[in-house]
């Protein structure tokens, strides 16, 4: 009886709200005289506040206690969101600023290393060493860098992600330099190739393992040492919304997002629980205008721009530190969803292949030597 009751006063309350909205949508119309799109718009906007309603109501008929509970965090996230902001500027954010810091970015020279570096150089980095696997394309980025940052410290070095020992080699290079002293590591290299599961070649799909995913790891095994005997450092991992959701037409490449994302989860336990000083983030964009990705079609999620996903790398992943970060932030619903429907037994299948037009097939064998 009580709760009758309750939801009474809920149901008049509500009630009460969208029509008290609807009348004073309607007079500032008529008072303002707004053209009819503006009233269309009000009215549109007061249908989805009794949409609202009706959920809420129906929310709190299901179970009283669920429904303060979704209150409560409602009211909690933005205080919390402050909250972790003020304890970010007081306590962090100079100590994680670019200014001053030493880089090492591989995949320095597609769309998003090449970003990346400019959004590094632009808020004061002091050094940036740069790899990638392709020497022209090397010259070309470092004539830009010193072209527009005379003042940066810039060190180049073609690097085979192929080879293993490739890439232990260039690692060990950088230990050896007395000259440097890295902060962070971003590895951003990465290699796609778009087809069904029997379109993509034998070779293609370990490129793919080896590039994404075992480059990385070595990486993560050489540098980590290197940078608790310095007490410092951080490094970031480059995966993909692709990490959550696995989608048509890209499965080698879905694998060694999810494993990649997966590793640095691991990584980062053992970091916590061995108290180290350094710290791992994984950064997980959506898809972007590169050369790797020309044809990518979605419906209603075009491709970015490389230049914002580049910002946002820095501000999430190298001065917050955030551990995980996915960009845009309304692709964050889609790994919910996931979740949701693997406690009952079922998979999210979106029936699109968003890259039945791809065009970088070139590209990426050409990046590749192939």
């Amino acid at each position: 009886m009580v709760l009758r009751s309750e939801g009474m006063i809920l149901n008049t309350t509500s009630s009460g709200f969208s029509a008290v909205l609807s009348t004073a949508t309607t007079t500032l119309v008529h008072y303002l005289n707004l053209p009819p799109a503006a009233l269309e718009a009000f009215s549109t906007y007061s249908r989805i506040v009794t949409t609202m309603d009706k959920l809420t109501l129906g929310l709190y008929a299901f179970s009283p206690a669920l429904y303060y509970a979704v209150v409560l965090c409602t009211l909690l996230g933005p205080v919390l969101a402050t909250l972790r902001w003020v304890v970010y500027r007081l306590f962090y954010a100079d100590a994680y600023k670019v200014l001053g810091k030493q880089f090492v970015v591989t995949g320095a020279c597609g769309a998003l290393g090449t970003n990346l570096c400019i959004e590094l150089a632009r808020r004061g980095a002091h050094t940036l060493v740069l790899w990638d696997i392709r020497d022209e394309a090397l010259a070309t980025t470092k004539n830009l860098l010193e072209t527009e940052f005379p003042n940066l410290r810039l060190r180049v070095k073609k690097v085979n992600f192929l080879s293993t020992q490739a890439v232990r080699d260039a690692a060990n290079e950088i230990m050896q330099d007395d000259t440097l002293d890295i902060d962070v590591l971003v590895n951003v290299a990465g290699i796609f190739f778009s087809g069904t599961i029997a379109q993509p070649t034998d070779a293609e799909e370990h490129a793919t393992i080896q590039v994404n995913y075992l480059a990385q790891t070595h990486l993560l095994k050489l540098f980590i040492p290197y940078m608790e005997a310095k007490n410092k450092g951080h490094i970031v991992g480059v995966a993909s919304a692709a990490a959550f959701n696995a989608g048509a037409g890209m499965a080698s490449y879905c694998a060694s997002k999810f494993a990649l994302r997966a590793y640095y989860e691991a990584v980062a336990c053992e970091l916590v629980m061995s108290r180290s000083p350094v710290t791992v983030s994984v950064f997980c964009p959506g898809a972007f205008e590169s050369k790797l990705f020309q044809g990518f079609e979605f419906p209603l999620v075009p491709a970015m721009n490389a230049t914002s996903v580049a910002r946002a790398l820095v501000n999430l992943s190298i001065e917050r530190r955030f551990a995980l970060s996915i960009f845009p932030r309304y692709l964050v619903p889609l790994p919910l969803t996931s979740s949701i429907l693997a406690a009952f037994g079922r998979m999210l299948v979106i029936p699109i292949n968003p890259l039945s037009n791809w065009k970088g097939l070139g590209y990426a064998r050409e990046t590749l030597g192939q």
